[in-house]
């Protein structure tokens, strides 16, 4: 798993504050680069998912479930041996997050939750069909694999970046940094790096029985930084999630479901004066 750093490790220091970044789907480590730049007083770790950015793929054999980006991220945990941290997730990783908080409390000391409503759920009645739809998604996606490894113009990048800035409201800059960050780019020519399968379907997702067992056992605190014009579906979802944490504020900030990219200074001064200023203070 790749990961970026703001300090080499022969110099890590468990007495300053670390922050786990960690991405949502399809998005890579350049989405938390803005945010780093404002946060530079702590040790911050900006990891890839597999399948994302630079880390590697799973196996041919294997797919991409939710429960095994948290198992990465434990393992990841234990080998650099940090024993406490803050942990920040966006979207995706936002329920990645959620997930390795409730079944690890001692290593996670506050949860922020970027656009992120800590868990996607399905209604049960619902598994059968959803199973039956992600299985067809693999049998569709072998064909896709192939395609997404095909080199493509270098000169269709510029559209490429345009539809990204169109579907996600982002600034040109901040699509441009995500999209190469996939990408193996030559001279004249590119192709995808990040996993094709990524794009299939999960075939079993949470209860909403399961989600609200997970965000209860969380024990940290657990704050929530959602977008004015974010997804609307996230807003919906969390408000039926409140109830189930154990410690919750919830903070508005402008900008689409990317803001924590074109909003990473005041983010940044929120969440050091709101949460780690706060919790280091009672620490000492």
């Amino acid at each position: 798993m790749c990961y970026l750093t703001n300090f080499s490790w022969d110099e890590y220091q468990q007495n300053v504050p670390t922050l786990l970044c960690i991405h949502g789907w399809l998005d890579n480590s350049e989405s938390f680069v803005p945010l780093a730049k404002y946060l530079d007083d702590y040790q911050l770790i900006i990891v890839e998912l597999m399948g994302h950015g630079h880390s590697d793929h799973r196996s041919l054999d294997a797919h991409y479930h939710l429960i095994d980006w948290v198992y990465d991220l434990k393992l990841f945990c234990q080998q650099v041996q940090i024993s406490e941290l803050y942990l920040i997730g966006h979207s995706l990783g936002g329920a990645i997050s959620a997930v390795l908080a409730a079944s690890e409390p001692q290593l996670v000391k506050a949860l922020i939750l970027l656009e992120s409503p800590g868990a996607f759920t399905q209604p049960e009645h619902e598994l059968a069909t959803n199973v039956h739809l992600a299985f067809e998604s693999r049998i569709k996606m072998a064909d896709k694999r192939v395609k997404s490894a095909t080199k493509r113009p270098k000169n269709l990048l510029p559209a490429l970046v345009q539809m990204r800035v169109e579907k996600n409201h982002l600034a040109a800059e901040y699509a441009e940094a995500l999209i190469k960050r996939n990408l193996y780019i030559e001279a004249n020519s590119f192709s995808w790096r990040s996993d094709a399968r990524l794009q299939t379907l999960s075939p079993i997702r949470l209860t909403p029985g399961q989600a609200q067992e997970i965000l209860a056992a969380i024990q940290s605190p657990v704050t929530i930084c959602l977008a004015g014009n974010g997804y609307q579906v996230i807003k919906n979802t969390i408000e039926k999630h409140l109830d189930y944490f154990t410690k919750c504020q919830v903070k508005y900030f402008d900008g689409a479901h990317h803001f924590h990219m074109p909003q990473a200074q005041p983010l940044a001064q929120y969440i050091q004066r709101q949460v780690i200023e706060i919790l280091e203070t009672r620490q000492i």
